[in-house]
C-alpha cells in the first residue's frame, strides 16, 4: 500500500485525537488549528515525532507563541547554509523559511510576523560566529540554526564544537532572549541509493554531537534524518529519498518538497508547544526561566569572543589597502551575490590593513583573525600569507584547490601580534596543483578570545593544541618534496589553516568540508 493511502488515514486518526479532548468548550483541535499542517501527503504522524530530537522546557519558545497569540510583533531568523537560503527551490518564495513565515504570518495576522534570512551559502558555523552582527537582528523572536551540513561529519572535532557552542550563545544572548530551534538537516551522502560507492550512514553527522548543546541550552532540536530515514533508507510504503529530494542535482539540496517537510518539521514541533502551552498555561516560572542568564559554557572556558570584526563581500574593501592585479567582483547574481577580490596572476599582491590590538587583555601577545577564501576544484591556485607592519604571524602556504566537487569558503585562522596597523598579504604563487591561478578572498574577520580569569594563558594557545588543526608537523615532508623550501616553511601554518578553516578535522593538506556548495 502507498503512503498516501496511509498517512490519510493516520492525520485523520490524529485530528481525530485531538478533537477528542476539551479545555473548557475547546477540543485541542481547536487550539492548535493555527498551527494545523495543510497538504500534508509526503509525512505522517509518526515521522513528524521522529524529527523531534529535543523539546525540553521551552520556555522562551512559548513565550514567542503567547506572543503571537496575543498580536504581538514577531520577528523570525534563521541561519545556515545553501539549503535555507533556498539554492534548490525559489528563495524567498519556496524555502522551507519563506513557507514557514508565510504560514505563521497568515495564521497570526495581528502578529505581523515578518522573517529575515541570514543564511549565507557555501559557509560554515565558524563564519557566522565571527560575522551574526551582519545576518541577524538584534531584536530576533525566534531564530532557527541549521549547520549540520555545512559543518562536515567529523564527530571527534572538539573546536568545531566549541565554535557552535560560542555561536548558539551569542544568539541566545540577544536582547529579547529569542528562542532558539536547531534545525539539522541530513549531511552529505545521506539521500544517496545505498548501493552508491558515497553513501553516508545514518550516524555521520555532527547534529547527534550538537544535540548535547539542544539539551545543555535547553533549546528544541529537530532533524529531517530522524523523520525519513526508515521511510526513505529502507522503502516502507514504497518511499525512498527522490520523494523528499526529487531529482535534485546533487541529492543533498532538497526540492520543494524537501522544504515543505522542513517547514512540517518545525510547524508540529510548535504545535506541540501550543498544545503544552494550553494544557500548561504561562506562569511566572516561564518568565523567570526565559529571562535567565544562560549557565556557563559547556566547554570549560568557551566564552563569546568580544572586540569581533566582520568585512565580507562589498564590505570588505574597506580593509584592504592594496589591490594591484586583483578585482573586487560579483561572482553570483543580485540575489546571491558573491562578493569578493579575484586574481589570475602570478605574484599579484593583496594586502589588509588591521587593527590588531586587544581591548579586553592587551598584555596577552596576539589576535585571533581569520581570513576567508575561496576552495573549489577547477582553476584554484595556491596564495603565501604573510603579516608585517609591526605585526607577525607565521607565513602561511594556502592552497585554493580541493578535489570535492564544489566551491566552499574556508577560513584561515591566523594569530598576528599586536599592532595598530598589521599588513596581511595575500601573494599568488607560481606553484598549483591545479594547473590554474586563480585565487579569490572574500572578507576578514578578527576577535578576541577572553577567558574571565579561567586560563592564566591565552585561549589561542588552547585552539593550537586542538587536535582539529590537524599535526602540524604532518604533511611537512610531503609539501617540501612538492613545492620545495619555501612551502616546506609555511607547511605548519598552511596544514593547520587548512583544517581548521574546513572544521573537517583532517590533518591532510587539501581535505576539507563535505559542506553545501553555492
Amino acid at each position: 500500500m502507498k503512503w498516501f493511502e496511509v498517512f490519510k488515514q493516520q492525520w485523520q486518526d490524529y485530528h481525530a485525537g485531538l478533537q477528542a479532548v476539551k479545555i473548557g468548550d475547546k477540543s485541542l483541535l481547536d487550539l492548535a488549528a493555527p498551527l494545523l499542517l495543510q497538504n500534508t501527503t509526503l509525512v505522517n504522524p509518526a515521522q513528524l515525532r521522529r524529527s523531534i530530537g529535543h523539546m525540553g522546557g521551552m520556555h522562551r519558545l512559548r513565550r514567542v507563541l503567547r506572543d503571537l497569540q496575543s498580536g504581538k510583533q514577531i520577528k523570525l531568523g534563521v541561519l545556515g547554509g545553501s539549503i535555507s537560503w533556498g539554492s534548490a527551490v525559489e528563495h524567498g518564495t519556496d524555502d522551507w523559511f519563506a513557507l514557514l513565515t508565510a504560514h505563521l504570518a497568515a495564521a497570526f495576522p495581528a502578529a505581523n510576523v515578518t522573517g529575515r534570512n541570514g543564511c549565507v551559502p557555501a559557509t560554515p558555523s565558524s563564519f557566522m560566529n565571527m560575522c551574526l552582527e551582519q545576518y541577524l537582528d538584534e531584536d530576533v523572536d525566534l531564530v532557527f540554526l541549521e549547520y549540520a551540513v555545512n559543518d562536515g561529519w567529523d564527530t571527534h572535532n572538539v573546536m568545531k564544537r566549541k565554535i557552535y557552542e560560542r555561536l548558539l550563545r551569542k544568539v541566545l544572548s540577544k536582547p529579547k532572549h529569542p528562542a532558539v530551534i536547531l534545525v539539522q538537516l541530513p549531511t552529505v551522502g545521506m539521500a544517496y541509493s545505498s548501493s552508491h560507492k558515497d553513501k553516508t550512514p545514518f550516524y555521520k553527522t555532527v547534529e547527534d554531537t550538537y544535540g548535547s548543546f539542544a539539551a545543555y541550552y535547553d533549546t528544541p532540536y529537530l532533524s529531517m534524518r530522524n523523520a525519513i530515514w526508515r521511510l526513505a533508507e529502507h522503502h516502507h510504503y514504497q518511499m525512498n529519498f527522490t520523494h523528499f529530494y526529487g531529482m535534485s542535482y546533487d541529492f543533498v539540496h532538497p526540492l520543494e518538497q524537501g522544504h515543505r517537510l522542513i517547514a512540517d518539521m518545525v510547524l508540529f514541533a510548535m504545535q506541540q508547544a501550543l498544545l503544552d502551552l494550553q494544557l500548561h498555561p504561562w506562569s511566572v516560572w516561564d518568565e523567570e526561566e526565559a529571562a535567565a542568564a544562560l549557565p556557563k559554557p559547556m566547554y570549560y572556558g568557551n566564552w563569546e569572543e568580544v572586540n569581533r570584526l566582520c568585512t565580507h563581500g562589498k564590505a570588505f574593501e574597506a580593509v584592504v589597502t592594496q589591490s594591484k592585479g586583483w578585482q573586487m567582483v560579483n561572482e553570483g547574481d543580485e540575489i546571491k551575490p558573491k562578493f569578493g577580490y579575484v586574481t589570475t596572476q602570478v605574484g599579484a599582491e593583496l594586502v589588509i590593513t588591521l587593527n590588531t590590538t586587544r581591548r579586553s587583555a592587551p598584555e596577552l601577545q596576539r589576535m585571533n583573525v581569520q581570513l576567508a577564501y575561496l576552495r573549489s576544484y577547477t582553476g584554484l591556485g595556491m596564495a603565501l600569507v604573510k603579516c608585517s607592519g609591526g605585526c607577525e604571524c607565521q607565513d602561511t602556504l594556502v592552497d585554493g584547490h580541493h578535489e570535492l566537487r564544489q566551491s566552499t569558503i574556508f577560513l584561515l585562522r591566523l594569530y598576528p601580534t599586536q599592532a595598530p596597523a598589521c599588513r596581511i598579504s595575500v601573494t599568488v604563487q607560481s606553484e598549483s596543483r591545479s594547473g590554474g591561478h586563480k585565487f579569490k578572498v572574500t572578507g576578514v574577520m578578527a576577535n578576541e578570545f577572553r577567558s574571565r580569569g579561567e586560563h592564566q594563558h591565552d585561549e589561542h594557545e588552547e585552539l593550537n593544541k586542538e587536535e582539529w588543526l590537524g599535526g602540524v608537523n604532518k604533511g611537512k615532508g610531503e609539501l617540501k618534496e612538492r613545492w620545495g623550501k619555501a612551502a616546506a616553511g609555511a607547511s605548519a601554518a598552511g596544514s593547520t589553516s587548512s583544517s581548521s578553516s574546513s572544521g573537517s578535522g583532517s590533518s591532510k593538506s587539501g581535505s576539507g568540508p563535505k559542506a553545501s556548495t553555492d
